[in-house]
């Protein structure tokens, strides 16, 4: 299953240009990039919920139904391998900054309406997700995490690649205008 995981995520396409590049995890334990995930998680479902309210489209409430089902169940797998790993999830400078980058994005959502917020929200969803390819890359880059850990992040990497693919169709699409 291992072999599997890792060719998968080996044959996905490197994360979009704006990632998390500019933040290096070196020298992070798996507990600081375990709490950086879980935070980088509740961001598009706390952007998605806002979504199912505010959006007008039919497509964009698909996706962001399916953005809170399976980062809820991400999240809690996440959970669940770090208490098979006895790790419990610390702080960081980079846990922070995701925590204020979630903020600023929902600060920044709730001012659009109606079909601005449709695009505002995909746009959001994109950048969110190539952010937390990237920082998925970098941790798996490391190598030197429990295979559990990384097993559940080559997995969770296809999830989050998908999420940007079918918000950049929708945004692409011309179904948002």
């Amino acid at each position: 299953m291992l072999l599997v995981a890792s060719f998968l995520a080996g044959c996905l396409p490197e994360a979009p240009s704006d990632s998390l590049a500019d933040i290096v995890v070196t020298g992070m334990s798996s507990e600081e990039t375990a709490l950086s995930v879980q935070i980088a998680h509740e961001g598009p479902i706390e952007q998605a919920l806002m979504a199912q309210r505010r959006s007008r489209g039919a497509e964009v409430r698909i996706l962001a139904d399916r953005e809170i089902e399976e980062h809820t169940k991400a999240a809690q797998q996440l959970a669940t391998v770090m208490r098979q790993l006895s790790l419990t999830p610390s702080s960081s400078q980079l846990s922070q900054r995701l925590e204020d980058e979630n903020i600023r994005v929902q600060a920044e959502l709730d001012r659009h309406r109606d079909r601005e917020f449709d695009r505002a929200y995909l746009d959001a969803t994109m950048l969110g997700h190539s952010r937390m390819l990237g920082l998925i890359d970098n941790i798996l880059a490391r190598r030197d995490d429990a295979s559990d850990y990384h097993l559940y992040l080559e997995r969770t990497r296809t999830v989050v690649y998908r999420h940007f693919i079918v918000a950049e169709s929708l945004r692409d699409s011309g179904i948002v205008r």
